[in-house]
């Protein structure tokens, strides 16, 4: 799940000199309750690993993670103190393990499926000016290192989101 901070993630697929924590409110698909939804977000000039080669190719444009099985230690102790509704979890239907949100009232699981699938009128798949405006996006300027398996290159209405 994390290393040491000091080193680098061996398993990382994506890093970058900075990053952003996306936050919303929406109602939990579950219970109907307001709750909180975080998503990591990457600035232009990060970086993915090749995997042929092996190799780090920039990347000039803004994009979402989401199905993140690992993440630097620096990056999960962050995540614990700003969003920590995002935590380490287990996809009951997949058996996958990965970084999800929680309902804060019922402890709903809600997947990345439903937060980065289909736009919609909530979460991180958005489907107009007035939906990006109600995301706020952290910028946090440390380094960052995950593993994905879910990558949005630059999402539509991304420029339109609070920045904080």
């Amino acid at each position: 799940m994390a290393t040491d901070p000091s080193g680098p993630l061996p398993s990382a697929n994506v890093r970058s000199a900075s990053y952003y924590i996306a936050r919303t409110c929406a109602a939990c698909p579950h219970c109907g309750a307001a709750t909180w939804l975080s998503a990591l977000a990457l600035p232009p000039g990060h970086e993915t690993r090749v995997e042929d080669t092996d190799d780090w190719q920039p990347v000039p444009a803004n994009a979402f993670l989401s199905h993140i099985s690992a993440l630097s230690a620096t990056v999960c102790r962050r995540l614990r103190a700003i969003a920590p509704d995002l935590s380490f979890a287990s996809s009951d239907p997949t058996g996958n393990s990965y970084w999800a949100n929680r309902c804060r009232r019922c402890d709903f699981l809600v997947g990345d499926d439903s937060l980065h699938g289909e736009p919609g009128i909530h979460g991180f798949s958005l489907c107009s000016e007035a939906h990006a405006a109600s995301v706020a996006l952290i910028a946090i300027c440390e380094p960052f290192e995950a593993f994905v398996a879910g990558y949005t290159l630059e999402p539509e209405f991304f420029a339109l989101m609070a920045r904080v």
